[in-house]
């Protein structure tokens, strides 16, 4: 962005946009961020069901079974899936309260978001929740 008006006397700075398209991209996402935070404000933590720790199979078996996939389901991931998956993901796994994934020096530096139909989410490790994203 480029000064307009730069005199000592002015007392409001003026700029001018490069690009004619990027006010109105601006103005856009303003009006986004307006708009995602007026709906972050109806959702509400969400309190995910212990880990099951028991389930699943053996690591060996896991990794004999891994493939990628090229097409997804429409279909929800069930809560409990969930609860997991998130656990297993970064979840706390001891009584110091380290982390199921390593991190460097412990600054436990990793977020994991949750994108819903009604929202996004970002997983609280310490209380085993979801809280609403602002």
């Amino acid at each position: 962005m480029k000064k307009v008006d730069d005199t000592p006397e002015s007392h409001s700075e003026k700029f001018i946009f490069p690009r004619p398209g990027l006010k109105l991209l601006l103005a856009a996402a303003m009006i986004f961020s307006t708009f995602a935070w007026a709906q972050a404000q109806d959702l509400k933590t969400i309190k995910l069901s212990s880990p099951d720790k028991d389930r699943g199979f053996s690591v060996m078996k896991a990794l004999s079974l891994r493939s990628s996939a090229r097409e997804w389901s429409e279909k929800d991931l069930a809560p409990k899936d969930l609860s997991d998956l998130l656990w297993a993901a970064n979840g706390i796994n001891r009584e110091n309260k380290k982390r199921t994934a390593a991190s460097a020096l412990n600054a436990q530096d990793v977020d994991i978001f949750v994108f819903m139909k009604n929202g996004v989410y970002v997983y609280d490790a310490a209380n085993h929740a979801l809280n609403p994203v602002v």
